[in-house]
């Protein structure tokens, strides 16, 4: 992978685009498959829909009574019936409203009339369709958008079969329909590099890489994994991650707070010893302040600063898979199975919650009274918020009467409300959201493997990650629900899962493809680079540089950089990766970068720009300083091009040599994992 290799970072096909488009044209004459038929929807009706009706016709708003966000729904119709009439355009109210003159007219408002290419996209959708009645009442997120895109039973080769031969087998079968050629295996150097870089967060170093090309065993990778699942840099790493994850990007101070309060001991905790995650789950949900092995979870609840709603939106994703953000004022607006009764019923199982600082640190004490709220719709229509989460779980209350003041007994506390103590009472909502979080809920193991997937491969099977719902199906249900369903059988055994990605062919795919064109990110036929976000970044260039585990050298310091990168990387997995000109200025002007640059001027082979400074000839400076920063030998090209640059600067020979790192720091190759 050269140098002057041109990273290609995700890419968009247009031709991708104008080949579903030429799909639609002849899907009428195409195998009459359920799958073809939902694959359309979403495809193209359902994002159709969504752009152009879904603000009359969603979760605010369903005039006529009619719901366009999921195939059932629509085939259902509203109040003047099915809109659809199967094989039948011509004769159906939702083609015929949308063409020139219809009237009514769809969308409403003069020019808003849809180009021919959709129109020719709605009448061979419903030319093509099926019956009514096989809309589908599915229980899984993705369900209610279509029949067909729920999980069918796994057909695998042998019951006994490994789970990372699961991942490859149906990932397969998604590259044979598709007509897909994988890419090749990655060798041994790039991999090493990919799970350095994935499992522990640093490049590796030039000691650590020997050992493990001399190494010639035939389970090597498989070695590999299980020795850095077990370093002590393992837990940190996973730690920053999910810190920022769950909680989000914060300033130093608030990030010292978490640390001060024990948040990210307990987190790295939990991954240093392997805790169940959904152990995990109920530790955040319940914020228990003993002396346990939970202490430090209540930090998760305790710094939303008793805002309800935001400790409803946070735990939405992490117990259930799904964002509720978009339900507070009304249900979903394009995801119809998210209700706004879930999102309130969410914020109702805290809002008895409150911080208390007790003898063991921050808290959530809870009362067993009052906490009894309405919300109301965009009509103005006030509901009774009640205990309802988005697995179909719900519990039923008592509601006071109207104008009843409850009265607070200590006969109905385990432990009663004091100074500086957490109350916990004997009907706890916070509890019965985290049984109804842990018991036949498949969102808690689906949420998290679809996370692992998307920390491990650049992509989750549901994109974005946070958007599981019918609004964004996954590109391979029947995986993720395997995955999913082993993860749960396993205990929600964290390592184990981490261990079966990484140890897939999927995983280890190189980045460049078999053929001219690259596959579409979803395929997973290629592997998707992913950019080093400011942690990582942080301790790869101290590898790089020499200055690993830590920077002795005192012209640079270490604690100011890192901080510098966090303001200028902060994105932790982002939707679209695209640097920016702020951060190619940092890396190019800033005096810390060229500091670490430079010969530490103390005893020979300290730093890298010292261990080249001191060797004898420009070709070995090359080797070496290739082999240090990426891990490969140079090409040829690269060869004659450094040898010639820093022959021309003999008279100069350290600011040559900081100028040649200063070039391989700052490329793409260096700064993505790939």
């Amino acid at each position: 992978m050269p140098l002057i290799r041109q990273f290609n970072l995700f890419p968009l096909s247009q031709a991708l685009g104008l080949a579903a488009v030429a799909l639609g044209l002849l899907l009428p004459h195409l195998a009459n498959g359920e799958e073809t038929k939902a694959m359309y929807w979403e495809a193209h009706i359902r994002p159709l829909f969504k752009q152009h009706c879904l603000k009359c016709h969603g979760g605010a708003k369903q005039r006529g009574g009619l719901d366009l966000r999921s195939l059932g729904s629509t085939l259902n119709g509203g109040d003047s019936g099915s809109p659809v009439l199967p094989g039948n355009p011509d004769g159906s109210l939702i083609y015929k409203v949308l063409l020139p003159g219809a009237d009514p007219h769809m969308p409403p408002g003069e020019g808003k009339q849809l180009p021919e290419s959709d129109l020719s996209l709605v009448k061979n959708w419903v030319a093509a369709h099926v019956s009514p009645h096989s809309s589908n009442t599915g229980s899984e997120p993705w369900a209610a958008a279509s029949p067909v895109l729920k999980p069918k039973p796994l057909k695998l080769p042998t019951a006994s079969l490994p789970a990372s031969r699961v991942i490859d087998y149906l990932v397969q079968i998604g590259w044979q329909k598709k007509g897909v050629s994988p890419a090749k295996r990655t060798d041994d150097r790039v991999f090493l590099r990919r799970v350095y870089l994935d499992l522990i967060g640093r490049i590796p170093t030039p000691a650590e890489r020997a050992a493990f090309l001399d190494d010639d065993r035939l389970r090597k990778r498989e070695a590999l994994v299980d020795s850095l699942l077990a370093q002590p840099e393992f837990a940190p790493h996973m730690r920053e991650m999910f810190d920022v994850l769950l909680l989000g990007r914060v300033d130093e101070g608030k990030t010292k707070r978490r640390a001060d309060n024990r948040w990210h001991a307990y987190l790295e905790t939990v991954f240093r010893e392997n805790r169940p995650w959904n152990e995990f789950v109920r530790d955040i949900i319940l914020a228990g302040t003993g002396d346990g092995s939970e202490r430090g979870a209540s930090w998760f609840l305790y710094e939303q600063s008793n805002d309800h709603q935001k400790m409803a939106e946070l735990i939405a994703p992490v117990a259930f898979g799904v964002d509720v953000q978009c339900a507070q004022c009304h249900d979903h607006p394009s995801a119809p199975e998210i209700k706004q009764a879930h999102y309130w019923g969410l914020v109702s199982a805290f809002n008895r919650s409150k911080n208390v600082d007790t003898n063991n640190g921050p808290g959530l004490t809870e009362s067993a009274i009052g906490g009894f709220i309405s919300y109301k719709n965009l009509a103005k229509v006030s509901s009774p918020a009640e205990l309802t989460f988005l697995n179909g779980k719900s519990v039923s209350e008592n509601r006071p009467a109207k104008d009843t003041k409850e009265k607070d007994d200590p006969a109905k506390y385990l432990v009663p409300p004091g100074n500086k103590v957490a109350a916990k009472p004997k009907f706890s909502r916070r509890e019965v959201l985290a049984e109804a979080a842990l018991t036949d809920n498949p969102g808690l193991a689906r949420a998290f493997v679809n996370r692992v997937w998307a920390m491990l491969t650049g992509r989750g099977f549901v994109h974005p990650v946070e958007e599981m719902s019918s609004e964004y199906p996954p590109s391979h249900p029947e995986l993720l629900a395997w995955l999913a369903r082993d993860f749960k059988q396993s205990g929600h055994d964290i390592k184990k899962l981490i261990r079966d990605i990484v140890l897939s062919e999927v995983y280890q795919l190189d980045s460049k493809p078999s053929g001219p064109a690259r596959p579409e990110p979803s395929v997973f036929a290629v592997a998707l680079e992913k950019p080093l976000h400011a942690e990582v970044l942080f301790r790869s260039l101290l590898v790089a540089t020499g200055r690993w585990p830590s920077a002795s050298d005192t012209k640079v310091d270490a604690a100011a950089f890192r901080k510098l990168l966090l303001t200028q990387f902060p994105d932790l997995f982002p939707r679209e990766y695209n640097a920016s000109i702020q951060q190619a200025m940092f890396l190019s002007n800033n005096p810390i970068v060229r500091d670490m640059l430079q010969p530490d001027g103390g005893s020979p082979g300290l730093n890298l720009p010292s261990l080249l400074l001191n060797l004898s000839g420009q070709p070995e400076r090359v080797s070496v300083a290739f082999e240090t920063v990426f891990g490969r030998p140079p090409s040829r090209d690269e060869t004659a091009m450094f040898e010639g640059y820093l022959s021309r600067r003999d008279d100069r020979l350290a600011k040559g040599i900081e100028q040649m790192l200063w070039a391989m720091v700052c490329s793409p190759e260096f700064l993505m994992n790939h």
